[in-house]
């Protein structure tokens, strides 16, 4: 301790740290009892987006209505017999595709006048041909963008301030996390394990790659 000088504080937190009683504590301190309290450095996080929330978000809205036009793509050309779907399969593509428009709205409620109200046209340049051909091959581009709409969901939890957002996001990836396991099982795919892509935030889009225009 040679050179250090403790404030009152300090003399506190040391002798507390030494396991001295609150009485031993206060003897020392009597003679700055007028001091000011220490002030409360514990502050709530916010609940509502702030600061770069709402480009995130905006982000998030637009991966979902991608996944919905994904889905309508596939429903469409069942509907016109292009491709043949059972009941089962049809019963799918129709949740799922209600799911993320649910999401999607949730998600622009929330962000207000930030709101992307767009589909992401970078990410369906680059999946559109997985949903344009055999049902088979559209079903597995289906599954692959599940598991990539949770690990994007998944990291961007950990970069929103607003608790809201991030409770928000929380609930669809695991929702989504399930429509992949779903169509997993669909499919026969092995990797079809509940809750498995909740472990791997791997494939998750960035922002910076796949701009909302």
């Amino acid at each position: 301790m040679d050179g250090i000088t403790l404030g009152s504080n300090g003399r506190r937190r040391f002798l507390q740290a030494l396991g001295v009683g609150s009485a031993a504590v206060a003897l020392p301190l009597a003679a700055s009892a007028s001091a000011a309290p220490a002030a409360t450095t514990t502050t709530a996080p916010p609940k509502r987006p702030v600061g770069g929330d709402a480009a995130l978000l905006a982000f998030a809205e637009s991966v979902e209505r991608t996944a919905m036009e994904a889905y309508a793509t596939v429903i469409r050309r069942a509907d016109s017999k292009v491709i043949s779907a059972d009941a089962t399969q049809m019963l799918v593509l129709h949740a799922f595709h209600e799911h993320h428009r649910s999401y999607a709205d949730a998600i622009a409620a929330l962000n207000g006048s930030d709101a992307a109200r767009v589909a992401n046209a970078a990410l369906w340049a680059e999946i559109e041909g997985g949903f344009t051909g055999p049902l088979d091959a559209a079903l597995a581009a289906a599954e692959a963008l599940e598991n990539t709409a949770v690990a994007t969901h998944g990291t961007l939890v950990g970069q929103l301030l607003g608790t809201d957002a991030a409770a928000l996001l929380s609930s669809i990836m695991v929702i989504e996390a399930r429509h992949a396991t779903t169509i997993a099982g669909l499919i026969g795919s092995a990797g079809a394990v509940p809750g498995g892509p909740l472990d791997d935030l791997s494939q998750a889009l960035l922002p910076e790659n796949y701009p909302v225009l």
